[in-house]
């Protein structure tokens, strides 16, 4: 009887192995598998620190793949076979090409039909499951921010270096340290009396403060210091200095053009999602966890929920497009190039007959045969149909260049989501059929298919996936 192989991984000592072995063992042996005949392979190391080479687990099991005869691969979660999108469809494909088939309990997903081909509906879920266990390193950071949010909203310390000025009690509390707080009264004070930045870094290393830092840092942090609004107090800062300094100081910093940038809106479905009903752009706001449309306000949904299930049909569009019909896709491109040729040459032979056509013109105007009024007429017509072709062969040569770019392109290296998104989805819209049920309707820049997923919001679950028909597959525009 053939094997069956139990990929088990954790990724800290404190997860407990036995645990996930137990419930992957229990329904190998529900499938008709005996203990003589399961393969055990238990591991603790990192799925998103170590790439598919260096994954001792992921080594053994094409090792007996390929040494024993295995049938079924189980795991307990798609992330415990990799956190990495490329590693996945990697395995994936592996596991397919071997004729192997591949069982996730949680949620539970059966990768091959029963000829051992692969199941559209599974091919979907695995597109979705990866980028969940992708996206659960995104959620753990959106986590714990919130949890430094909450800390600092009661006055605490959230880690990380300790502004100067202040120290931490045993409480975790902000406490003010004199020594670093005569230093920002002084650099506050300075600055506002006249005293440029560097001459204020330059006279507080003389008197042995940082001595060993280099000009250009300290220069930098006082830069910060200047705009750190805490130093006048609030609610886990003691108050250093007053409003009114800290006013004069950021009023001249502004008069000088010397001011940090507020951070761009890095959501990953920025400039796609938008609202069905309004059409109006999405944005998202982090303190609350949502992308919200600032203009009615009244349709949202969790960025960590949206964010999970766009990157996943994404990544699987992204797939098909560059790896499994990517033969098929430069072809097409090739066709896009050898017509782009065409225009190019007739744009190049029009400019030069219309070129021809105005000597003409100017020598049937000196021997007499037409008048200046008609001479001025035939020669702007002729310059207008000139500057015409001569604007058509510019965007034909660049459109020319963007085809070779691509077919130059390896995009099957690509690892970066918010690219994959970019490359492949046209955009989002967002609906509510009732206060948890959000429809979010996904479309394919390159073949046009829209896909519907209805989605529980309360429950963060999928309950249905609606395909429209997929057209004739085109290059990008």
């Amino acid at each position: 009887m053939s094997k069956s192989i139990l990929l088990i991984r954790v990724s800290t000592e404190q997860q407990d192995l036995a645990q996930q072995t137990e419930k992957v063992k229990a329904e190998a042996i529900k499938d008709g598998f005996t203990e003589s005949n399961i393969i055990i392979l238990e591991d603790k190391e990192s799925a998103v620190k170590l790439s598919e080479e260096e994954r001792n687990g992921l080594n053994k099991l094409k090792w007996h793949i390929e040494h024993d005869d295995i049938s079924c691969v189980y795991a307990y979660e798609i992330s415990r076979i990799s956190r990495q999108p490329s590693t996945l469809y990697s395995i994936r494909d592996y596991l397919i090409k071997h004729h192997v088939q591949l069982i996730i309990l949680n949620p539970y997903m059966k990768m091959l039909n029963d000829d051992g081909t692969l199941s559209s509906t599974a091919n979907i879920f695995f597109g979705i499951f990866s980028s969940m266990a992708e996206n659960e390193g995104y959620i753990r950071k959106a986590r714990m921010a919130r949890g430094r949010a909450k800390a600092k909203s009661l006055g605490r310390h959230t880690g990380g270096q300790v502004p100067i000025g202040y120290s931490i009690n045993k409480d975790k509390k902000y406490v003010i340290d004199e020594e670093g707080a005569e230093i920002v009264r002084r650099i506050f004070n300075d600055y506002i009396s006249g005293v440029s930045i560097r001459t204020i870094v330059k006279t507080l290393q003389k008197e042995g403060w940082r001595r060993n830092t280099s000009e250009h840092t300290l220069t930098n942090s006082v830069f910060k210091i200047l705009h750190r609004e805490y130093y006048c107090g609030d609610n886990a800062h003691p108050q250093i200095i007053s409003r009114e300094i800290f006013d004069a100081a950021d009023n001249k910093c502004k008069d000088a053009r010397v001011y940090i940038k507020n951070p761009n809106n890095n959501a990953l479905l920025k400039g796609l999602l938008r609202d069905k009903e309004t059409n109006h752009l999405m944005s998202a706001k982090y303190t609350t966890n949502q992308y919200i449309c600032k203009r009615y306000g009244n349709v949202s949904i969790s960025i960590d929920f949206i964010d999970m299930i766009v990157c996943g049909v994404a990544r699987e569009w992204y797939n098909i497009i560059y790896v499994v019909k990517a033969d098929e896709f430069r072809e097409q491109i090739k066709g896009q190039i050898a017509t782009q040729d065409n225009i190019i040459k007739t744009m190049e032979q029009n400019i030069t007959d219309n070129q021809d056509k105005i000597d003409r013109i100017e020598e049937r105007y000196i021997m007499g045969k037409i008048n200046k009024e008609k001479a001025d007429y035939l020669e702007k017509d002729t310059w207008d149909k000139m500057n015409y072709y001569k604007a058509t062969l510019g965007e034909a040569k660049l459109k020319k260049q963007e085809l070779e770019n691509k077919l130059r392109e390896d995009k099957t290296k690509t690892d970066s989501i918010r690219e994959i998104l970019n490359d492949v989805v046209e955009d989002i819209k967002l609906s509510r059929q009732s206060k948890h049920i959000a429809i979010i309707e996904i479309r394919n820049k390159y073949t046009g298919e829209l896909r519907t997923i209805k989605a529980n919001t309360l429950r963060k679950e999928i309950l249905n996936i609606d395909i429209k028909t997929i057209p004739t597959l085109q290059p990008p525009k």
